[in-house]
């Protein structure tokens, strides 16, 4: 907003256009930077699959209890739908800012033209590299084409993430329609109107089948497996790695969940994009206690082999632990489920 306010004087006005370009850039800097460090190029499949199309933002989302799987969407980031409250509440909002547009001061309309171009920005982005009304129709190129020219942009992968800025820019141009209204209320019929719009929401999420809401209680510590006890109480300044390795993204999740709780270096991780190391490990691991996985953790530190025998098959399990009884490594641990080794000699 400092960009767009002329309220000042010309000197007054260019300090501000100073800062204002400081913090836009400082902010552009730390957000893109990461990517210019990763540099992966991602596959067009994959940056349409986690991409919005126009269907995706006119229609309900995929998944409603009541229907059941209605139209099949690849991945939860493209479940853009609202719930019905807060899309009514959401489009008469604009709509009576729109009814009331002309009549703002000439300060305001700029700031409206700046929210404007933000909205269109960001819906663009999240349509991808190419703009399809649904999944599988034609395509045609989107403006993010060009942009996957510039240096870190063609590590993006989930695209659809900037529909996140688009209901922002839609939320505040509803709050504006809805703000002169609400001035001109009671304070206690003020209180009246919000409290129904919040129950109302409230009941549509929780009460109705209409709109799902996934709430799971995430684990505590006392949830977590007793393996995890072990390594929290055990704490030194050790790396470890759990195995399998890369054999199900959820499972890697599990293990970075549980080192918020023990805090302990690993190698495993969960995110959009696989370090050179962890593709590495996915292709040696396997082979553990092999001499090629003894010698790719020797090379990377690591003291702590934790192992979770119902996530491997019994031929798997079975060649480990008689290859590991022929080994000089210290078995730490042990219950029926999982096993701490240590591989440090």
């Amino acid at each position: 907003w400092m960009l767009l306010d002329s309220s000042h004087r010309t000197r007054k006005r260019l300090l501000h256009v100073g800062v204002a370009t400081c913090v836009i850039l400082a902010a552009v800097a730390f957000l893109y930077a990461p990517y210019l460090m990763v540099d992966v190029e991602r596959p067009l499949k994959e940056m349409m699959q986690y991409s919005m199309t126009i269907r995706d933002y006119v229609l309900i989302s995929p998944w409603m209890i009541e229907w059941g799987l209605a139209m099949p969407s690849p991945t939860t980031e493209r479940y853009f739908f609202l719930g019905f409250v807060p899309f009514l509440a959401l489009a008469s909002g604009v709509v009576l800012f729109i009814k009331r547009f002309s009549s703002l001061p000439r300060a305001a309309k700029r700031e409206t033209f700046a929210l404007g171009v933000f909205l269109v920005s960001a819906f663009l982005l999240s349509l991808g590299p190419r703009i399809q009304i649904t999944d599988g129709a034609p395509t045609i190129a989107g403006p993010y084409s060009i942009l996957s020219f510039l240096p870190g942009f063609h590590s993006l992968r989930s695209l659809a993430r900037s529909s996140i800025f688009v209901v922002f820019a839609l939320v505040t141009f509803a709050s504006m329609g809805w703000a002169p209204m609400f001035e001109r209320m009671r304070s206690m019929k003020r209180w009246v109107v919000s409290g129904f719009l919040a129950g109302a929401v409230i009941f549509e999420l929780v009460l109705t089948p209409f709109v799902p809401v996934w709430v799971e209680r995430a684990p505590r510590f006392a949830d977590l497996p007793p393996v995890y006890t072990w390594i929290r109480e055990h704490h030194e300044s050790f790396t470890m790695i759990e195995l399998p390795i890369g054999k199900n993204v959820l499972i890697e999740g599990r293990y970075t969940y549980a080192s918020a709780f023990h805090g302990m270096k690993m190698v495993n991780g969960y995110s959009g994009h696989f370090p050179d190391t962890f593709q590495d490990a996915m292709k040696i691991m396997p082979g553990f206690p092999n001499d090629a996985s003894i010698e790719f953790l020797r090379a990377l530190n690591v003291d702590l082999v934790v192992l979770h025998k119902d996530l491997f098959s019994p031929e798997e399990w079975e060649r480990i632990t008689r290859e590991l009884s022929a080994t000089p490594f210290l078995l730490l641990y042990s219950d029926d489920h999982d096993r701490i080794v240590d591989v440090r000699l």
